[in-house]
C-alpha cells in the first residue's frame, strides 16, 4: 500500500505521526509484545509467545477494516481530512510489520529478516524496496 498510495515512502518516516485513533490496538500490542514473548518463551510457552505475535497481525487486519486505505486513497482530492488519515495508518501498519519482524525473529528469522529488510527505507531514496512475496505461492501440480 505504501508503493501504492505514497510511491514508496512511508509517510512520517522519523517522525511521529498524526493522531490515527483506530491505531490504539495495534499500537498497544506492538508495544506489549516483546515483554510478552519473552515472558513465554522464558516459560517454555511457544503457543502463548506465538499467539501474541499472531494478536498484532489481528489488529493490523482490523485496523485495515476499519480505516480502509484504499477509501481513503480515493477520497483525499475530495476530503482534505483523508490523505493524513491514510499518511498515520500506513505509518502505522509499516510500524506494526516492523515490530512483527523483531518479534518473529526467534520462530522464523530467514522470513523475519525478508519482512524487516521490506519495511526499511533505503537511506539515499527514502523508498521501500519493491515489494516481493514473503512466501510465495507455491505452483499447482
Amino acid at each position: 500500500m505504501v508503493h501504492r498510495y505514497r510511491a514508496g515512502v512511508v509517510p512520517y518516516a522519523g517522525k511521529a505521526p498524526a493522531a490515527d485513533p483506530g491505531a490504539g490496538r495495534l499500537l498497544a500490542a506492538c508495544e506489549q509484545a516483546p515483554g510478552l514473548i519473552d515472558a513465554a518463551l522464558d516459560g517454555f510457552d511457544f503457543r502463548a509467545a506465538t499467539d501474541t505475535a499472531w494478536h498484532i497481525v489481528d489488529q493490523a487486519n482490523r485496523h485495515i477494516e476499519d480505516i480502509k486505505p484504499w477509501h481513503q486513497a480515493r477520497t483525499e482530492h475530495d476530503d482534505p481530512s483523508a490523505a493524513p488519515r491514510l499518511d498515520a495508518a500506513l505509518n502505522v501498519l509499516v510500524q506494526a510489520c516492523r515490530c512483527l519482524a523483531t518479534e518473529l525473529t526467534p520462530f522464523i528469522p530467514a522470513t523475519a529478516a525478508k519482512v524487516a529488510a521490506q519495511c526499511t527505507p533505503s537511506a539515499p531514496s527514502g523508498r521501500l524496496p519493491d515489494p516481493e512475496p514473503v512466501f510465495p505461492r507455491l505452483s499447482a501440480a
